[in-house]
């Protein structure tokens, strides 16, 4: 239950990890001490969640980037267990904020702004800026990506390849 429009993020977080950790119909304890889900299944309803939320659901590439975002590091997603915390309360390193609100705020971005855009396939989104540079690294001046900023909830980061004067890229 929820008592006003800013507790839906993560009553909508809450309802899927559930979902996920339990066939239980009712549970009033089940959040005393939630179990941990498994990172492949987590993933696949990230990627349903956005294919019925904003009509474009996520890749693979896409889907490594969430799972090293959630574990810090790069994992074989059938063999990681993730728990509520990582997924929801632990605020991510460096930042003030959850994993959650942090894909939240992506969703709502999407939905509100960029919509069209994303459906096409136009926004890569989920690039991390290692990956960025790697992926812009010999491409002809001119050459941009747009991805989802990883410090700024809802936040687009527009990346292009500039030539400088003296030639230097």
């Amino acid at each position: 239950m929820i008592s006003n429009v800013s507790q839906l993020p993560n009553a909508w977080a809450s309802t899927i990890w559930y979902n996920l950790s339990t066939n239980e119909a009712q549970n009033l304890a089940f959040f005393n001490n939630p179990s941990s889900v498994p990172l492949s299944q987590l993933l696949e309803v990230l990627s349903w969640q956005f294919s019925s939320y904003v009509g474009r659901g996520l890749n693979a590439d896409q889907l490594s980037m969430l799972a090293e975002k959630l574990t810090g590091q790069q994992v074989i997603y059938s063999d990681y267990q993730l728990s509520w915390s990582k997924f929801c309360k632990e605020h991510l390193p460096g930042k003030s904020f959850t994993f959650w609100v942090w894909l939240e705020a992506i969703l709502e971005l999407i939905k509100r702004h960029i919509l069209p855009l994303w459906i096409d396939g136009y926004i890569m989104g989920f690039v991390s800026k290692e990956k960025e540079r790697i992926l812009l690294k010999d491409k002809t001046p001119g050459t941009f990506l747009l991805r989802f900023s990883e410090s700024h909830l809802g936040g687009i980061t527009f990346t292009w390849v500039y030539k400088s004067e003296s030639g230097k890229c």
